[in-house]
């Protein structure tokens, strides 16, 4: 029998391609000896660094626009793949693959209908719940695939143990992540001072601060208002290096985010905050170690599925109704969980 030879597209962001990674374990399993390569942008590629289920990872480099979209089309007409799996479905992925003879593509399905009509109007037709890493499952459906419970696959080639470095005396090692792409995704600058401070003096905890470069004004905005000492480590590490620090902690508070996802991927207990979005769009936490915070029945949620940079009613309460009050108890729920 001919060797199958797959290639995956899933051009961005952190979350969605983590999302992906239950995808790539299971097609491996069911094909042992089948090419499985994987199409990102080149920013993300770490991601996928070191999954032992992938032969190729492939840099799509987004900055050179058509010109980059050609080059992988005619290498995808040149390759040979049996079969596409176009787990991103945008412009940029149909027109890689649209014109492609003689090679199956079977792309996700976002619901988008329903997506825009819950967005727009308040119309919820989603029956069924269904999470993002189950609807990429859906394009391999005649294969036999379905979920296995594993969760999401990151692998740090690396041990960093932040705390044991500083010698904590505290009992718990708590991580914050307080950035995310868009202003109705972060929970407000001053409850994350408040929790942090709450945890320090009531849960015996140590506290650091991780995200991106892009998040050291959130950090620094953080600390500032902080009556203890924090951490803040924005910035200093790649995000494997994130993944391994998250690893070493007893949980982490974090907005609907990348981060949320890599800590997913480590089995740490989470806890975050949604506000603009909801669980239909389909990307809260996939695990049970997890802990969503929410204002449910506002009827203006979701406004958006991907955030907006600023809240379009003016009053934001998706995020300022989860008090810090509600953040300390689900965090010390989360720990208790580890006892």
């Amino acid at each position: 029998m001919e060797r199958k030879r797959f290639l995956i597209i899933r051009l961005s962001s952190i979350g969605d391609i983590l999302l992906t990674t239950p995808f790539i374990r299971l097609l491996r399993k069911r094909f042992d000896d089948a090419l499985i390569d994987y199409l990102v942008k080149d920013e993300h590629r770490e991601l996928l660094e070191h999954n032992p289920y992938l032969d190729e990872i492939h840099p799509f480099k987004a900055a050179n626009g058509l010109k980059e979209i050609r080059k992988w089309r005619r290498f995808i007409r040149q390759k040979g793949y049996s079969e596409i799996f176009d787990l991103h479905r945008s412009l940029r992925s149909i027109l890689m693959t649209g014109a492609v003879r003689g090679v199956r593509v079977r792309r996700v399905n976002k619901r988008l209908a329903k997506r825009f009509l819950l967005i727009k109007f308040g119309i919820n037709l989603y029956k069924n719940i269904t999470p993002l890493l189950e609807r990429y499952l859906e394009t391999a459906s005649a294969y036999g695939i379905e979920d296995d419970g594993k969760g999401l696959d990151l692998f740090p080639n690396k041990n960093i143990d932040i705390f044991n470095r500083t010698r904590s005396p505290n009992r718990y090692k708590i991580a914050m992540a307080p950035g995310a792409g868009y202003y109705t995704k972060r929970w407000p600058i001053e409850y994350y001072a408040e929790l942090g401070d709450n945890l320090i003096e009531n849960a015996d905890a140590q506290v650091i601060l991780i995200g991106s470069t892009e998040d050291k004004q959130t950090a620094y905005e953080i600390k500032r208002r902080m009556k203890n000492e924090v951490r803040d480590l924005t910035g200093d590490y790649t995000i494997l290096e994130t993944a391994a620090i998250i690893k070493t902690v007893d949980a982490v508070v974090t907005n609907d985010s990348g981060l949320m996802h890599v800590a997913v991927s480590q089995d740490v207990p989470v806890v975050s905050f949604f506000g603009s979005t909801t669980e239909e769009l389909g990307f809260f936490p996939y695990n049970d170690n997890s802990k969503v915070l929410e204002v449910r029945g506002l009827k203006c949620r979701p406004c958006t599925h991907i955030g907006r940079e600023s809240c379009p009613l003016g009053h934001f309460n998706c995020m300022k109704e989860i008090t810090p009050t509600a953040a300390y108890e689900a965090v010390v729920g989360q720990l208790s969980r580890k006892l």
